[in-house]
């Protein structure tokens, strides 16, 4: 459902139909169901879905290292759309600079970029860069992360 204006995603919602009547055997009842339609509430939690790389793991420097996903969630689990999430790589720190000196940060490219129709070398998606916002939408929000040259935390 769209309901807010400008809204660029979907909100998944609960749809309700009701049907009453009394226990009683009266006979009593709604003269024809009704829907009630159940809005997720204000976010309380942000999940990861997927991104875990464990240390043992490495890439090539300027490659491909693969996605992140997160979903934001209300205090029930139900997930919200249309909210900014601003993923973002750490600034290399100066006793984490490789030998050459060459200081590139990991870059990240909003997932769906036509640049992604090919494997992208380093810089070549136009959108890339070391902060990346997105929209949230019900399935959860994702970025694809391109490793840089210099040496990066993990966390």
């Amino acid at each position: 459902m769209w309901w807010g204006e400008g809204d660029t995603n979907a909100q998944q919602v609960g749809q309700n139909i009701v049907d009453a009547r009394l226990v009683s055997g009266s006979g009593a009842s709604v003269s024809r169901p009704f829907i009630a339609f159940g809005l997720p509430g204000e976010p309380v939690d942000m999940r990861k879905l997927h991104g875990d790389y464990p240390d043992t793991v490495s890439w090539s420097i300027l490659s491909f290292v693969g996605f992140v996903s997160v979903i934001i969630e209300d205090e029930y689990g139900n997930p919200i759309s249309n909210l900014p999430v601003d993923f973002s790589v750490p600034t290399p720190t100066p006793q984490c600079v490789s030998p050459s000196e060459d200081k590139k940060n990991a870059l990240l490219v909003k997932s769906g970029d036509l640049c992604l129709k090919v494997v992208p070398a380093y810089e070549m998606c136009k959108n890339s860069g070391v902060s990346n916002p997105v929209m949230t939408s019900h399935k959860g929000v994702s970025v694809q992360k391109r490793k840089g040259s210099a040496l990066e935390s993990r966390k």
